[in-house]
């Protein structure tokens, strides 16, 4: 029987694979899966057709991530007993105003938020307010996961009864992924609960992407590309398939798996942020600007999915 949970086609790297990551093959999605209803990606259509490349949407890339970054997670096969169980707590880390919680909470009984900023946590439950849902089915809290006083009391309620804790688009931010992923399996999941992360996989173009529009960063409107600020992202150009391994094994998390290239996201970039070789002349940062899209070049951005249990 395939042990892949998607495909036979998604690389991935794992603690069985001595954690070194293999080579990019098929992704598991496409941006034409990105609608909210999970069942419209299958594993079989990943076997028998590379994914489809549609142009680029109007919505920034990590807002449509986060969309299928919740369709990676729901369709985890070990996942998914979790979710047909009673009484199961999923986690949002790094919450924001809710993206990710949104996805998932038609799947589960209850969403917990942390992130923290209050008032991203505000937003966040100003808007599951304003969707009908209580407390009891959609919360979030202000809490810094490396503090052991705020755990203690913020999330008293919270320790160890987490059966999965997921994060999408929040782990290149931290300076310290091994020690926010120790804290969360130590002290958040339950026995057996499992730790997802979903985020760009860094790789020499994203790399250079990314490297670049930091340095323009005072030159041009970086929301212009997209929203989620990656000039002030520890990881610069994403991560590593090696780091976020290394990541989940400092936390002693089992039957760890990292699939690279979960799916892949067109987006229209700057040609300005490209590496130099590929642009076919040089802008002023006055281009930079959605009333003058000229000279944007559509680019395939990657992201990978981790995941792992707690024993």
């Amino acid at each position: 029987m395939d042990d892949n949970p998607y495909s036979a086609s998604l690389s991935k790297s794992s603690a069985d694979t001595k954690g070194k990551p293999k080579g990019k093959q098929k992704a598991v999605l496409s941006d034409s899966d990105s609608s909210e209803d999970a069942s419209s990606a299958s594993s079989s259509d990943s076997d028998s057709k590379p994914p489809s490349r549609r142009p680029a949407s109007s919505l920034p890339a990590f807002i449509r991530a986060r969309s299928l970054a919740a369709q990676v997670v729901l369709q985890y096969t070990p996942v998914q007993s979790l979710l047909n169980s009673n009484d199961s707590i999923f986690l949002d880390f790094a919450c924001g105003a809710g993206a990710l919680s949104h996805h998932v909470a038609e799947h589960i009984d209850r969403v917990l938020g942390i992130d923290i900023h209050p008032p991203a946590v505000a937003e966040f439950n100003l808007r599951a307010q304003n969707q009908g849902l209580d407390k009891s089915e959609m919360y979030a809290i202000a809490c810094d996961v490396l503090d052991s006083v705020q755990l203690d009391h913020v999330c008293a309620e919270w320790l160890g009864k987490i059966d999965i804790a997921a994060c999408a688009m929040g782990f290149h931010h931290l300076p310290d992924m091994a020690s926010v992923t120790k804290s969360i399996t130590s002290n958040l999941l339950r026995s057996g609960g499992f730790m997802c992360v979903v985020d760009l996989l860094w790789t020499e173009s994203t790399q250079t992407i990314f490297q670049n529009l930091k340095n323009a960063k005072d030159a041009m409107h970086h929301s212009h590309v997209h929203s989620h600020d990656h000039t002030h992202a520890h990881h610069i150009g994403g991560i590593r398939s090696e780091d976020i391994l290394k990541s989940f094994q400092f936390a002693q998390l089992v039957d760890i798996e990292v699939f690279e290239y979960a799916f892949e996201l067109p987006v229209m970039i700057p040609e300005k942020l490209l590496p130099e070789s590929m642009r076919s002349s040089r802008e002023s940062s006055s281009q930079f600007t959605p009333s003058n899209p000229a000279k944007k070049i559509e680019i395939m951005l990657p992201f990978l999915f981790a995941v792992g249990r707690k024993k």
